[in-house]
C-alpha cells in the first residue's frame, strides 16, 4: 500500500494522531509491558511507547515503511507482515491498529482476522486499540473534496468522496522529489 512515495511523507502526513493515540492508550490504563502496533508505519508509536517503559514491537505490510523504521530504531523490533496473520509466541499487554490500519483490510473477513489474531495474542485483561471509518462517517462527512498540500519535501493531492450510502473513496496522490529533476509518485485509495 505505502510504498517510496508515500512511506517518504507517512511522518508528516500522520500529524498530531500519535498524540491522539497516546492519550486513548493512557486512558486504557493498561500496565506496559509488550505492545505490538499493528500498521505500525515508520516505527513513531513503538519508539514512543518504548521510550514510556513499554516492550513494543511493530508489524507492517509495507517493507518501504518497515525500512524507514529499522533505519529510525530500535533495532529487531520492526518486521514486515500481514495484520491478519498475526502470531507472537507471548501474551501481548496492548495491541494496537491505528491511523486507519481498519480501513486498509476492506473487507469484512480480513476486519475479522485481524480481531481473532489480536484476541488470540492478548493475556487477559490486555487491550486492543483500533481506530475505523464507519458507514456514518462516510454518510455524514464524506461529502466531495480536493485538497492540496504542499511540503518541502513532499506533495500530496487528496481528493474523494461519497460514491453511495454507506460507500466512500479517498485517492491519495503523493509526489516526492527524488533527484535530477525526477519525482516518484505514489497513489493510495
Amino acid at each position: 500500500m505505502y510504498g517510496q512515495a508515500a512511506a517518504a511523507t507517512y511522518d508528516d502526513l500522520t500529524g498530531n494522531h500519535l498524540d491522539a493515540v497516546l492519550l486513548a492508550i493512557r486512558s486504557l490504563r493498561v500496565r506496559p509491558g509488550l505492545a505490538v502496533d499493528v500498521g505500525c508505519g515508520t516505527g513513531a508509536l513503538v519508539r514512543e511507547l518504548n521510550r514510556r517503559g513499554w516492550r513494543a514491537r511493530g508489524i507492517d505490510s509495507s517493507p518501504d515503511m518497515i525500512r524507514i523504521a529499522r533505519r529510525r530504531g530500535p533495532k529487531g523490533v520492526f518486521a514486515v507482515g500481514d495484520a491478519t496473520r498475526l502470531r507472537v509466541s507471548q501474551e501481548i499487554d496492548l495491541v494496537t491498529a491505528t491511523f486507519d490500519v481498519t480501513t486498509h483490510l476492506r473487507s469484512s473477513r480480513r476486519l475479522s482476522r485481524l480481531f481473532a489474531c489480536a484476541s488470540k495474542a492478548l493475556r487477559p485483561g490486555g487491550a486492543l486499540l483500533f481506530d475505523c471509518v464507519t458507514p456514518h462517517d462516510i454518510d455524514r462527512n464524506w461529502g466531495g473534496y480536493l485538497q492540496y498540500t504542499c511540503r518541502p519535501r513532499w506533495r500530496l493531492v487528496r481528493y474523494g468522496g461519497r460514491l453511495a450510502p454507506s460507500t466512500g473513496e479517498i485517492v491519495y496522490d503523493f509526489f516526492v522529489p527524488s533527484g535530477r529533476g525526477t519525482v516518484r509518485h505514489q497513489r493510495e485509495m
